[in-house]
Formats: structure tokens, C-alpha cells, sequence
């Protein structure tokens, strides 16, 4: 990556980025039978560990402050500005992906994203498409981290090393920065897609091509 930053949430979701992800979703579809589902979630885990962290660590900077700095402070004043140093840093925390995001292990933040990918496949029923080939990429912004959750139809596909390379592709690109790399990515998993599970003539778009956001 160098000295590239991330692409950030923001530019993923733009109308530009969103029209290049229904495109690719649109021209993957025309290739194969199975039903592409793009799934962009704003964080999949409430993360209040992290925030306690960042509180405790300003409540910390807080109390050395108060004992070594020059002016001498009366007794009374160090658990209230503690307390308010603690507040204020979960507050500040609470309210920054970056701070979140550094401040959990990053198998934490993998499993977070994991276990709301599957949730979000079961509950929005595409478990129940025809031909069991739903195929779900959850995008998670805060954790920049992609799940791919598959049905039973597509578990084939799913146990190649081509699979696995697109899937790494994707994932690597939200750390990427330009969101055309996301797209790209994308691409190469229908390709697979479209080598394993190619398009018969009587399918037909069972859902929306936009990306889902939330």
C-alpha cells in the first residue's frame, strides 16, 4: 500500500461508486446463475470495549496530569476530573471509526463482521432464492474487512483457490485507495461465478442490482 491512505466510507457509498457496483452486479448477473447481493453496513459490532479503553487511557492522562503538573490541585478536584476525563474519551471514541477500529484486535473485528454477514443472510431471506445461489458480499466500513456468505447452491464455486483469491482481492481493497479496485474485485469473483455456475436460459433477476446500505 505504501504510503496510500484507505478508501474511506464515504467515497464507497458516492453515487459514482454506488452506479459502478450496480453495474458490475448487473454484468456479473448477465454471465451467471447466481443472484449477487452487495451489502454495505456502516459497523457490525457495537464496540463499547474500545471506547472504555480510549475513556480509561484519557482519565489516566487526566490523573498524571493532575499530580505532576506544577500547580498544586486540591484533592476534591481529581475524581471529578477524572471521571470527566474518562467521559470524555469513551465519548470521543465512540464517535471515530479509526479510533475504534485501532483499538480492537483485529480477530475481534473479523468476527464481528463474520457473524453479522451470516445474520443479514438469514434475515433477509436470501437463503430462500431459487436454486439456493444467493451470494452475499458484505462490505463492513468500520472494519474494512468483506464477508462472503454463499448458499448451498454456490458451496462449489466456494472451495477454490480461485474463490479464495477474488475474496482476498475484495477484501484487501477497502484498505485500498481507490474504490475502482472494489469493483474490480468484485468482477473477478463473478468471473469465477460465471465459469462454475454459468447462466441458463430461463433465469431471471430475483433481486435489485443496487448495493444495500446501512
Amino acid at each position: 500500500m505504501g504510503h496510500h491512505s484507505a478508501v474511506s466510507a464515504r467515497a464507497l457509498l458516492t453515487p459514482a461508486a454506488k452506479d459502478a457496483v450496480r453495474r458490475a452486479v448487473s454484468e456479473i448477473e448477465s454471465r451467471t446463475s447466481a443472484e449477487i447481493i452487495v451489502m454495505a453496513r456502516g459497523r457490525s459490532g457495537r464496540y463499547r470495549e474500545a471506547d472504555f479503553l480510549g475513556g480509561l487511557a484519557t482519565g489516566l492522562l487526566v490523573l498524571l496530569g493532575l499530580l505532576y503538573l506544577p500547580p498544586v490541585f486540591p484533592l476534591w478536584t481529581f475524581a471529578p476530573n477524572v471521571l470527566f476525563g474518562f467521559g470524555l474519551g469513551a465519548l470521543v471514541v465512540s464517535r471515530s471509526s479509526w479510533c475504534r477500529r485501532h483499538l480492537t484486535p483485529r480477530q475481534v473485528l473479523v468476527e464481528n463482521v463474520c457473524r453479522a454477514a451470516r445474520t443479514a443472510f438469514v434475515d433477509a431471506g436470501y437463503a430462500g432464492l431459487p436454486g439456493r445461489h444467493a451470494v452475499l458480499v458484505y462490505v463492513a466500513l468500520l472494519e474494512r474487512h468483506v464477508d462472503v456468505v454463499v448458499d448451498l447452491g454456490v458451496q462449489h464455486a466456494s472451495r477454490t483457490t480461485e474463490w479464495a483469491n477474488a475474496c482476498r482481492g475484495l477484501d484487501a481493497s477497502l484498505r485500498q485507495p481507490d474504490v475502482g479496485q472494489f469493483v474490480t474485485a468484485l468482477r473477478e469473483l463473478g468471473a469465477v461465478l460465471a465459469r462454475t455456475y454459468p447462466r441458463a436460459d430461463d433465469d431471471r433477476n430475483e433481486l435489485p442490482d443496487e448495493m444495500q446500505h446501512s
